[in-house]
């Protein structure tokens, strides 16, 4: 594709016409009188342009002797590519909910939340955000959903546990100093409580003097709350001299005096549980809130077209969303194809596959292609 370049073509695109009235074309009739029409630097200028502007907006050098540019510009726009800047300028903005790899990182996505987006992905108030908000980590899922067994006989719970139990061990003499002090304070009626109903004014503390030595643990006295020799809970708090991201409070649940489970509140905001992992919360969760995907395997079957120049091969989803917002594919096969996918409609998605062998045409034997569809119900 390359505009006009004739002896007779000018440097500068004339200023369009303002005058007459759109319609169609005619060869005219001479028996009416009625002359053909016409066709002006006006119309042809504009199919020029309409045909360059694709063309040079994913970055192309128009080329009069290749007549596949505006094939390769369509796809190109037509598939997730990295965001462009000097693209989106060109159209005036990504539309809200165009999606975009990351110009820098593999593997990262976005999403745009308005129309007329200039913003840079990552950008500090940029409006966009990552395609997978929202969703677990693979190694945040492994914790989450980690098998069941158990954990009472887990190598780091039972040294928590002794730890804890050494700590009120070594606490025992603390807490009785504590609590010999606190009797003779309470010999002052007003402030004696004894009995049910009685109101405590001002913070009821608990402390040690701590063990400084380097890696050492210091374990504050605990509190427990307790149904006789039933079930029983307490808290206390913890640090390791010189570690980071160890001090913090601890919540410990027992059944007859036997400890069962454990809960840490840490400084960095992070909570542990001994049998369920680390919690996650949602600003970790990778995708838009409300947004689902459907990952399912489609075979391809042989003697299909579906090359980048034939028409796509379509498939049924799983199951139907009510937005279909995004597709996107793999193959499963050992003869490694390009995969694009999009989607056709709310309950059916469009495939194509290519090689370097294979760009259109009919396929020798079946392809096994892995898709997965995001979109909301």
């Amino acid at each position: 594709m390359q505009r006009i370049s004739t002896s007779t073509a000018v440097a500068t695109r004339p200023a369009a016409s303002t005058g007459g009235t759109p319609g169609y074309f005619t060869d005219g009739n001479a028996a009416t009188g009625l002359p053909g029409t016409v066709v002006d630097d006006d119309f042809l200028n504009g199919i020029q342009e309409v045909i360059a502007n694709p063309i040079e907006a994913t970055g192309q050098i128009l080329n009069a002797q290749d007549d596949a540019q505006l094939t390769a510009a369509i796809r190109k726009l037509a598939l997730t590519a990295r965001y462009d800047a000097a693209f989106a300028k060109k159209v005036g903005g990504y539309s809200i909910g165009a999606i975009v790899a990351d110009p820098t990182t593999t593997g990262v996505y976005w999403v745009s939340t308005r129309d007329n987006n200039l913003t840079a992905p990552g950008a500090s108030g940029a409006a966009w955000q990552s395609l997978f908000a929202g969703y677990y980590t693979g190694v945040q899922s492994d914790v989450r959903y980690q098998p069941a067994g158990d954990y009472a006989t887990n190598t780091s719970l039972k040294s928590e546990s002794l730890r804890a139990q050494q700590a009120e061990t070594a606490n025992a003499t603390a807490a009785a100093q504590a609590s010999s002090a606190a009797a003779a304070a309470n010999t002052n009626a007003n402030g004696r409580v004894a009995k049910a109903g009685d109101a405590m004014t001002g913070p009821l503390s608990s402390s040690i003097a701590p063990n400084l030595t380097a890696n050492a643990w210091n374990y504050s006295p605990a509190f427990r709350s307790y149904t006789n020799s039933r079930a029983g809970f307490r808290s206390f708090s913890q640090d390791q001299v010189n570690v980071s991201g160890t001090a913090g409070g601890v919540f410990v649940y027992d059944w007859n005096g036997v400890d069962q489970q454990y809960w840490w509140f840490l400084s960095d905001g992070s909570i542990n549980q001994s049998s369920k992992g680390q919690v996650a919360w949602q600003s970790q969760l990778p995708l838009p809130v409300g947004m689902k995907c459907q990952p399912f395997y489609v075979t391809i079957p042989q003697g299909t077209s579906a090359g980048i120049n034939d028409s796509p091969y379509i498939a049924t989803l799983p199951q139907a969303f009510s937005t279909f917002s995004y597709a996107t594919g793999g193959d499963n096969g050992t003869t490694v194809f390009t995969v694009s996918a999009s989607p056709q409609d709310n309950a059916r998605v469009k495939i194509w596959v290519s090689s370097g062998a294979h760009q259109s045409g009919a396929l020798s034997g079946p392809v096994v292609v892995t898709i997965l569809a995001f979109g909301y119900y």
